[in-house]
């Protein structure tokens, strides 16, 4: 299962996740770049919408059969 969430990288490599959820063992990720420069830690992504609730829409719906991944 794939989980989104929002988070920041900083100049040195270490991610902060903003609602603190890590993993307790190594996992794969993909990383994508939102935006070259942010404005701020604070800016919202609106022009993303929230992706994070369609996806986990999608997926329940693809567990229930409602609709198959092709």
């Amino acid at each position: 299962m794939l989980t989104t969430v929002r988070g920041w990288i900083r100049p040195g490599g270490h991610v902060d996740f903003e609602d603190g959820r890590v993993p307790d063992h190594d996992a794969p990720v993909l990383v994508t770049f939102l935006e070259d420069e942010p404005q701020s830690e604070s800016a919202e992504l609106s022009e993303v919408g929230d992706y994070g609730a369609t996806l986990a829409d999608y997926e329940d719906r693809l567990a229930r059969g409602e609709i198959q991944w092709k």
